[in-house]
């Protein structure tokens, strides 16, 4: 077999096909392992109860503060106790927005820096981890992928007037308005994500992209019960829409068993071409940056041994940078050749 070393594969781009990472979660804990740069803990909804000390308050609900929140607020929602929710999500709105990221690089650093312009993440997650990540790696002389919240977050704003949506506290470029803060999606059983117009614009950028993907990563989410809507949409979007599809890689980033995260999600794996591993460094993504695509096509379409090309996770920031820019030249240089087309309407709507 012959091989491809990983500075000719750093100097190789052949695809615009994307690459789509779903976040949930377990990604976010898995990014502050200890707890946020304060030292708060990134909770999962079976902890979540415990981690922003709400025990007492559950109590008073005459429920039982271990269930697991997702079935708790499903509860309340469906019994419309809704002075109940609306108390539970005044105080989760504020401990998310109080989470930040340490100072030092961490996963979702790597994360960011390690997807190209025409990749996206799609995040299921309140805290704003993720974009505080994405703003302190923005105007280093890398391009980025796109982000979509399909649930909300915390850091994100919108003009409803104007379907723009960016930060909170931006400026709206057509009213000059202030950004507001957008709607969180809590755990409600039926959700109409074409119902709230900042939800439905994030969701239809997740799925052209996942559409046209060719590569699928699901990084800490495990597909929640009261989300059934959210699992078909992705399981539509997947599905053979490309001759090659049956050749697309998906990765499954889970701590669980490689029994219990196969039985989950197989209906998304097209072939032989799938991948469990309990650690972000693990994947594909980590192992080669910004040339998963090429590292896919040549070893399954080419039969060619592509060398690794990990991430130095211990660099401080000015370092990784310029670690980085290794990929930027042959980038720009096939942005050059295949100039993207003119960008539909809803291109504006990004962050």
């Amino acid at each position: 077999m012959s091989e491809i070393s990983k500075e000719e594969l750093t100097k190789k781009v052949i695809s615009d096909r994307p690459h789509v990472v779903i976040l949930g979660a377990g990604a976010s804990r898995a990014t502050c392992p200890d707890g946020d740069k304060n030292g708060k803990k990134l909770p999962l909804m079976n902890d979540l109860v415990k981690c922003l000390n709400l025990e007492s308050k559950v109590l008073e609900y005459g429920m039982e503060p271990k269930q697991d929140f997702e079935d708790l607020f499903s509860f309340l929602f469906d019994a419309e106790a809704f002075e109940e929710t609306k108390e539970l999500e005044k105080i989760i709105y504020g401990y998310f927005k109080s989470l930040e990221l340490p100072n030092t690089p961490t996963i979702y650093d790597h994360l960011v820096l390690s997807l190209r312009e025409t990749d996206l993440i799609a995040s299921f997650n309140w805290d704003p981890l993720l974009l505080q990540a994405y703003r302190r790696n923005s105007n280093k002389g890398i391009r980025l992928p796109r982000l979509a919240f399909l649930h909300g977050n915390v850091r994100m704003g919108e003009c409803k007037k104007h379907n723009r949506s960016n930060y909170v506290g931006e400026i709206c470029e057509r009213c000059k308005e202030k950004l507001e803060p957008v709607d969180l999606l809590y755990p409600i059983t039926t959700k109409n994500y074409a119902q709230n117009n900042s939800l439905k614009i994030n969701w239809d950028r997740f799925e052209r992209h996942l559409s046209k993907a060719y590569q699928f990563t699901i990084f800490g989410y495990s597909g929640p019960r009261t989300d059934e809507e959210a699992v078909s949409i992705m399981k539509k979007a997947w599905k053979d829409k490309h001759s090659d599809k049956i050749l697309a890689d998906t990765t499954i980033i889970s701590t669980n068993t490689n029994d219990e995260v196969y039985e989950h999600w197989k209906h998304f794996f097209h072939s032989q071409y799938y991948e469990l591993v309990d650690d972000f460094y693990k994947s594909d993504i980590a192992k080669y940056p910004r040339r998963g695509f090429e590292r896919s096509w040549e070893n399954n379409m080419e039969a060619v041994f592509v060398e690794e090309n990990p991430i130095p996770k211990n660099l401080d920031f000015p370092a990784l940078w310029s670690w980085y820019h290794q990929f930027v030249e042959t980038e720009y240089r096939y942005r050059i050749k295949n100039p993207f087309p003119k960008p539909p309407k809803w291109y504006k709507n990004r962050i």
